[in-house]
């Protein structure tokens, strides 16, 4: 009914404000007076008191009629209105909001009002229904209240109403409105409650498109922002690490298994971003936005949670620099990359120039190889082997690196087993009652197996194959370049580590270079 005053915007709240003042005023008088003059236990068991007392009683019956016709048309007016613009929305049958004559009089709703009025009188109690209608009232009022807090507090740009409230005051509506729920009815509430959520559910499976914003992504951005200054000011410590991993994927089909591999990592526990790199010259940026969406709704369908990151440059390897400089926000960047291996020789100073970088920025790498489960494996339960060295922090991810996979939902019953090589028996029984020690104070389930083996490289990386051969997926320490070491020289390191490696299970060669104690973790 809005559309009949001349100015809405202000007539509306100083009319509803006027009207509740008034009200509570006359509903205060009303009882301290009565009080004066009637005994308490009257005033509980004669509901027409106030006839009773008055000079001219039927005045009194009069005003009853008046305040029940006068809502009554009220409804009568409003409610049609209402179910008309909810059929128009799609929330009701849309044959509901059709409307006649030049007026757009909404006679069908009228009829499906006056028939739901009437379903509530023969029920012969409204006592009994008086309680959920106010929850419908308190909800709305409770909701509007929320929006306008929310809004005010977010500071909207398209936040401008002509009637200002400090969004303060708005939040201590909202919580009197829930709190005038539960002090009404609290089963009323909790069917009220479940309506409206029955409504939205059904509102979000039919993908309806409202014309008014979603206020969601302006609450997730406050928070964002809150939470990135929040973090900025805060120091890392290892014992609030998490893995915030960088796959280069290239096109998603293709290496999926890094993919897949990442999201175990970071299920539930760190942040994921797949990028794909594409050649200036192949594409326009349309198109490139078009593989956005494309991959976006490849992992989508595979419930993955991942941001998706698109980089146009003039090669893999340079655009690939160019992200490992530049990608991130503040505090929110990437602290693995994780890459699929590379086994062209051609390929391999360049690869090692990435690696290198990654490494100096002191970020984390992990080289993927996908490879085979054995055949001979004797047991249906996923075995993840951590090969420990000891001497550097690779170790220490890596056993990080494990335990988080092993928390995910598809590694959730795997087997954690840590294996290392010494180079006699009396070495053997040190080390394991170390590791035991260790495993034991940081409460980690894990299998410890210390092998006794000769110390030369070609011979340990013969033990690993042989004592890993039944592993789900092997964790492989790879050294750091050297200050003084040159990009050749630490091509044929990578060369040999590739070379030794072949015919492994899946392989994930691990280089830490966070400033991080990671064995802190588990202390």
């Amino acid at each position: 009914m809005s559309g009949d005053l001349k100015n809405p915007a202000k007539s509306l709240p100083l009319g509803t404000l006027a009207a509740v003042i008034t009200g509570y005023i006359v509903y205060l008088v009303i009882p301290i007076f009565l009080a004066s003059f009637v005994p308490g236990q009257i005033l509980q068991t004669n509901a027409m008191i106030m006839r009773d007392v008055a000079k001219v009683g039927y005045l009194v019956t009069l005003g009853i009629w008046g305040a029940t016709l006068s809502s009554a048309l009220g409804a009568l007016l409003g409610a049609p209105r209402t179910l008309q613009a909810l059929a128009r929305d799609r929330v009701v049958p849309h044959f509901v909001g059709k409307g006649f004559g030049p007026s757009d009089t909404p006679r069908i709703a009228t009829g499906v009002t006056f028939f739901i009025a009437i379903a509530g009188v023969l029920l012969g109690d409204l006592n009994a229904i008086a309680p959920v209608l106010s929850m419908f009232f308190l909800t709305s009022y409770g909701v509007l209240n929320l929006i306008a807090g929310v809004e005010g507090l977010i500071g909207n740009p398209s936040w401008r109403p002509t009637f200002r409230t400090p969004w303060s005051l708005s939040l201590i509506g909202t919580s009197f409105c829930l709190a005038s729920m539960f002090m009404i009815n609290p089963g009323a509430t909790i069917i009220a409650a479940f309506i409206i959520s029955a409504f939205y559910y059904v509102m979000t499976k039919r993908g309806l498109n409202p014309r008014w914003p979603d206020l969601r992504r302006s609450i997730l951005m406050f928070l964002a922002r809150y939470s990135i200054y929040r973090l900025d000011k805060s120091e890392p410590d290892a014992r609030s690490w998490r893995p915030n991993i960088f796959v280069l994927s290239g096109a998603p089909t293709q290496r999926l298994y890094l993919i897949q591999l990442a999201d175990a990592l970071t299920h539930g526990q760190g942040f994921l971003t797949v990028t794909s790199i594409i050649p200036k010259q192949s594409v326009v940026e349309e198109r490139a936005e078009n593989i956005k969406k494309t991959i976006k709704e490849f992992l989508r369908k595979r419930h993955i949670p991942a941001l998706v990151e698109i980089n146009m440059a003039e090669s893999v390897i340079s655009g690939a620099k160019e992200l490992i400089r530049s990608y991130g926000l503040g505090p929110l960047e990437p602290n693995i990359f994780l890459l699929g291996e590379t086994e062209k020789r051609e390929n391999f100073i360049k690869f090692t120039e990435l690696l290198r970088l990654i490494y100096q920025s002191k970020r984390n790498v992990v080289v993927v190889r996908e490879g085979k489960v054995s055949e001979k494996k004797k047991t249906t339960t996923k075995q993840i082997h951590v090969w420990w060295g000891g001497k550097r922090q690779n170790a220490g991810l890596m056993l990080a690196l494990g335990y988080m996979l092993q928390t995910s939902p598809e590694w959730k019953k795997s087997e954690l087993i840590l294996k290392t090589i010494v180079s006699s028996e009396e070495d053997r029984e040190h080390a394991y009652e170390n590791l035991r020690k260790f495993f034991a104070e940081g409460r980690l389930s894990a299998t410890i197996k210390v092998l006794v083996g000769n110390p030369k490289e070609e011979i340990i990386s013969t033990t690993i194959k042989r004592f890993s051969e039944g592993a789900d997926l092997v964790f492989l320490g790879m050294r750091p370049p050297e200050p003084e070491e040159s990009t050749e020289d630490y091509a044929a390191y990578y060369e040999e580590i590739i070379k030794r490696t072949r015919k492994f299970p899946p392989l994930a060669l691990v280089l830490a270079a966070e400033d991080i104690k990671f064995s802190d973790i588990f202390r």
